[in-house]
C-alpha cells in the first residue's frame, strides 16, 4: 500500500467491477465495498475530527463471499455497527489495550442489493463476513440479460417500522423492474424501456419517484406506487407477462434533442448515466459517452425544495431545454458521480488507459480542474460523505483520493 498526504494506493487481489462507500445516514458511512469476481470487500477508513479522511489506515476488515462476480452494488440505509467496548482488567497496561486478548473488533450488520454475473438481483444481509439472509431474485421472472444498474430504498410505516424494502434494476434486456421485498415474499413489476436500461436511481426526498436513464438518450421519471394495473405479479412468472403497454412515466426528456456531435458522433447522445442532484434532488444531471453533459434545473421555482404536495399535482419540468450544458475533456464510461454536498460539482472518468478524472464546476464555463491521471482503466468511483475524497478503483487498484478542500 502506498500512500501520500493526500492519497492512498492499494493493489487488489480481485479483479474489482464496483466500489461503493455506506450511506452517509448510517453508523457505517466510514465503510467501503468493492465488488469483485468472488463477493465483496469491505474496508474501513479513518476519519479525522477535521473531516479529512487518514490515507495511511485503510484496513480491510472482511470479504462476504457470493461464489459470483458482483457487478452493481447498492447499500440500504438499514446498516448498522455495533461497537464493543473493550474490556480492562485491573492493573492493565493501558498503552496495551489494541494488542489486549479482551479487545473484539465492531460488529458490522450490513444490508445491500447487488447485481451478479448470472443476471440475477439479490437482497442480502450480512453480519461481518457471514450471510444471514439472501434473497435471490432472477432466474425466469428476472432480467434476460446484463444488469446494467440498480438501487434500493428502504420504506417505513407510520410507526417508524421497515415495511419493506424496494430494488430498481435496469439491463440490457431493455427492461426496469421493482422488485418490493415484504414479509409476505417478493413482488415484481416490470417496464419495458425503448433501449437498454444504464441507470436508475430513487428520488433523495420522494423515493416514490424514480430515476430512469437509458442507451437512446431518454431519460425517465415516474411514480413506482402507481403502476398500471396489471404490472404486478409473483416470482414463479416470466418477467415479459408482467411488462405493460401502457406508459408509466410522468415525463420523458431527451439528450439527443440538445446535444449533437462531441468527438464522436455514434456517441454524442449514446448515455453514460443519470443522477438527482442537490440535497433535495432539484435538478437532474445527465453524462453522455462522447463527455457531453447537461443539467435541467427542474423544480428551482419552489425555492429549491423538491415539492411534492399532492394537491399540486406530479411537478413538470420548466422546459425541455437543459439550464447548464458542456463537455468533459474527453469520452467517458463511467459518466458523473456527482458532489454529495455541492450541486454545481461532479467528478467523470476517462474512458481510455491510463485513466484519468475531472472535476467539472457546472456554474462556471472554462473552471475545469486540472485532471488528475491514475494508472490503469478506470472502473468506478464515488464520493465519501465529506466531499473531500473520492474513492477509485482501476482494473487492479483502489485509489482514495482528495479532490476538494
Amino acid at each position: 500500500m502506498a500512500s501520500s498526504s493526500n492519497s492512498l494506493e492499494l493493489t487488489l487481489e480481485n479483479r474489482p467491477s464496483t466500489a461503493t462507500w455506506c450511506p452517509a445516514s448510517s453508523s457505517c458511512s466510514n465503510l467501503l465495498a468493492i465488488g469483485h469476481d468472488t463477493g465483496i470487500t469491505v474496508y474501513k477508513a479513518t476519519e479525522l475530527a477535521n473531516g479529512d479522511l487518514s490515507t495511511k489506515d485503510l484496513v480491510k476488515l472482511y470479504t462476504i463471499h457470493i461464489g459470483l462476480p458482483v457487478l452493481q452494488l447498492a447499500f440500504s440505509g438499514n446498516c448498522i455497527c455495533s461497537e464493543n467496548e473493550l474490556e480492562v482488567k485491573p492493573h492493565q497496561d493501558t498503552k496495551m489495550e489494541e494488542l489486549s486478548e479482551n479487545s473484539k473488533p465492531n460488529e458490522y450488520t450490513l444490508c445491500f442489493a447487488c447485481a451478479c454475473q448470472d443476471n440475477t438481483v439479490r437482497l442480502i444481509v450480512a453480519r461481518n463476513d457471514s450471510i444471514i439472509t439472501q434473497h435471490v431474485l432472477g432466474g425466469k421472472s428476472g432480467h434476460h440479460s446484463f444488469v446494467n444498474a440498480i438501487d434500493i430504498v428502504d420504506v417505513y410505516s407510520a410507526d417508524n417500522k421497515l415495511a419493506e424494502q424496494v430494488i430498481a434494476s435496469v439491463g440490457d434486456d431493455n427492461t426496469l423492474i421493482i422488485w418490493r421485498l415484504t414479509d409476505n415474499g417478493p413482488v415484481l413489476a416490470g417496464y419495458p424501456l425503448s433501449s437498454p436500461g444504464t441507470s436508475v436511481e430513487f428520488h433523495p426526498v420522494n423515493p416514490n419517484h424514480l430515476l430512469v436513464g437509458e442507451k437512446s438518450g431518454n431519460i425517465r421519471v415516474f411514480d413506482w406506487t402507481n403502476p398500471p394495473n396489471n404490472t404486478d405479479g409473483t416470482m414463479d412468472q416470466d418477467v415479459s407477462d408482467h411488462l405493460t403497454s401502457t406508459t408509466p412515466w410522468l415525463y420523458t426528456l431527451n439528450v439527443s434533442l440538445v446535444v449533437h456531435s462531441y468527438r464522436n458522433a455514434t456517441l454524442a447522445s449514446t448515455l453514460a448515466n443519470a443522477h438527482w442532484v442537490g440535497s433535495g434532488g432539484t435538478s437532474i444531471l445527465v453524462v453522455c459517452k462522447s463527455g457531453a453533459w447537461l443539467r435541467w434545473d427542474l423544480f428551482a421555482k419552489a425555492q429549491g425544495n423538491y415539492d411534492m404536495e399532492e394537491d399540486e399535482g406530479y411537478p413538470q419540468p420548466r422546459t425541455l431545454l437543459p439550464d447548464h450544458q458542456g463537455a468533459s475533456l474527453f469520452p467517458t464510461i463511467c459518466g458523473a458521480c456527482p458532489h454529495p454536498r455541492y450541486l454545481d460539482y461532479f467528478l467523470t472518468a476517462s474512458s481510455q488507459c491510463p485513466g484519468t478524472i475531472q472535476l467539472i464546476n457546472v456554474a462556471e464555463k472554462g473552471s475545469n480542474s486540472n485532471p488528475l491521471q491514475l494508472d490503469g482503466l478506470i472502473v468506478d468511483m464515488d464520493w465519501h460523505k465529506s466531499g473531500k475524497y473520492v474513492a477509485v478503483i482501476t482494473d487492479s487498484s483502489l485509489y482514495i483520493t482528495k479532490v476538494m478542500g
